[in-house]
């Protein structure tokens, strides 16, 4: 009696089985071999993204049209995950001739709606942290009321 002939499908799974026996009996190594070249691996990576650039682009496409409940949720959870709950900030801008003092509940994002308008943002920092906007609204008010600049939209509010 011989040996059985595989058909092809057999032999990728026989040898994915393999590999992923393989992986997890060498966790460690394998990560240790990550940590240890780091710097080599991201070039790689770097590479094979550029030179199969029209097959990422082409990919992701497919993708986001295939799964667009699953983009739109992925996307709604990361934005969501940027908002600071129930926390308010009072910031300023100082690189401006007159320094800016704003509000908000997610830096991230404000912070790249300045920069779109052309302010910058690289060295902004806290003034202060609030449980509520009311109370970083009435704050931001008073920096106002000694000069600082800001959208005095919000104080409405």
């Amino acid at each position: 009696m011989g040996r059985k002939l595989l058909t092809e499908q057999e032999k990728k799974e026989s040898k994915k089985k393999a590999q992923k026996k393989w992986r997890l009996k060498n966790q460690e190594k394998i990560k240790k071999y990550h940590k240890d070249n780091k710097e080599h691996i991201s070039l790689q990576r770097k590479k094979y993204y550029k030179d199969n650039r029209d097959k990422f682009l082409l990919y992701t496409r497919d993708y986001v049209e295939n799964n667009k409940d699953k983009v739109k949720e992925v996307n709604q959870k990361y934005k969501k995950s940027l908002i600071l709950n129930g926390i308010h900030i009072v910031y300023c801008l100082p690189n401006n001739d007159n320094p800016y003092v704003g509000v908000t509940n997610q830096p991230r994002n404000r912070m790249l709606v300045h920069n779109s308008e052309g302010n910058d943002t690289s060295e902004w920092f806290v003034l202060k942290v609030c449980g509520s906007r009311r109370e970083a609204l009435d704050i931001e008010k008073e920096y106002h009321s000694l000069g600082f600049a800001g959208d005095i939209r919000n104080l409405r509010k």
